[in-house]
């Protein structure tokens, strides 16, 4: 990486432009978060490698609305001398700009105020899976929500176009039914996370838009052997990138036609569930992994109350409970 010679930034403004105006090696790629185009810079091809694999399905051409500068663990060393403020000590910047200190991932980012320019520098971000994918998310979920863009827990299973919302918390069986049914395949926007427009659309419909590119699941589900399985040392689940396994699995939004939430048990049914216990499964889900807002939740309440929700147990054979999930389809 080419850098020139600079004082060290004092605030997170500075860093930003510090770093914006230095040359960056490797290009990186133009990304759509449910049609926010964001141009993700890296410092060098290693890092590029780890970070846009997250997203390589989301590349799209366009003129960006946000640039994200990506400073990974190869070359975070390279900056130190530019950072002249206590990492555990960010904030609000007066000249204009915030900082966030994720002390986890021994990361920061540092923003102008409109959430256009962004910097990561990070001393974990590497090939890890599990740490790479949070800490994106962390510093992605920030700059969206400014965007009018909101991250939402679950899955979806449908068609090319049109799919079922799939929510509820974690070990209650959505990726294992997402991993059913791609192998049978139907196609999903992802599994765990997902994004969602803070506004709802003028149509009568509602869309969810794609985000990361793998699914996250117990390496002993039913469903795993379906699977090639990336480790997380510390974790219980294992991470699969979707792509290489169902090269036609993964697309970029799904017009959402039923909202499901699934829980496992003996034998496989289906019954309607009601406005306010679908409402209290999402939120539960979804705040506890993307925090809580008021936008949030009056978006979630809109999408529930235009969409046919229902309960459903999946027994032994998950197959059943993805035919049941694939019915919803052509109702």
């Amino acid at each position: 990486m080419a850098q020139t010679s600079v004082n060290p930034a004092k605030t997170p403004r500075e860093l930003v432009e510090n770093i914006s105006h230095q040359s960056i090696a490797h290009p990186g790629a133009n990304i759509s978060f449910a049609g926010k185009v964001a141009s993700i810079r890296t410092c060098c091809p290693r890092a590029a490698a780890s970070v846009l694999s997250l997203f390589h399905h989301l590349e799209r051409p366009g003129h960006p609305d946000i640039t994200l500068t990506v400073v990974g663990r190869e070359c975070a060393h390279l900056f130190h001398s530019q950072i002249d403020w206590d990492w555990e000590k960010l904030g609000q910047d007066p000249a204009g700009g915030s900082g966030w200190y994720l002390p986890a991932w021994k990361s920061i980012t540092a923003s102008d105020v409109s959430r256009t320019t962004v910097v990561l520098i990070s001393k974990l971000l590497g090939a890890r899976d599990f740490g790479r994918r949070e800490i994106m998310r962390l510093v992605l979920q920030d700059v969206l929500d400014h965007h009018g863009i909101l991250g939402i827990h679950g899955a979806t299973i449908g068609g090319a176009t049109s799919g079922v919302f799939l929510s509820n918390r974690g070990g209650s069986g959505k990726s294992t039914l997402v991993a059913q049914a791609l192998s049978r395949g139907l196609r999903t926007t992802g599994d765990d996370f997902l994004l969602i427009e803070s506004k709802p659309p003028r149509s009568s419909s509602d869309f969810l838009y794609s985000y990361f590119s793998n699914l996250k699941i117990h390496p002993e589900s039913p469903a795993a052997p379906l699977l090639n399985l990336s480790s997380i040392k510390g974790e219980e689940k294992a991470l699969a990138d979707i792509a290489p396994q169902f090269p036609r699995g993964l697309v970029d939004r799904h017009q959402i036609v039923a909202l499901v939430i699934p829980s496992v048990g003996r034998e496989t049914s289906l019954e309607p569930a009601s406005h306010e216990r679908t409402l209290k499964a999402v939120l539960l889900s979804s705040v506890r992994l993307t925090g809580m807002s008021q936008q949030l939740f009056f978006r979630v309440k809109s999408l529930i109350e235009k969409t046919p929700c229902y309960s459903l147990v999946v027994g032994p054979d998950p197959g059943e409970g993805v035919n049941v999930v694939e019915s919803l389809l052509v109702r």
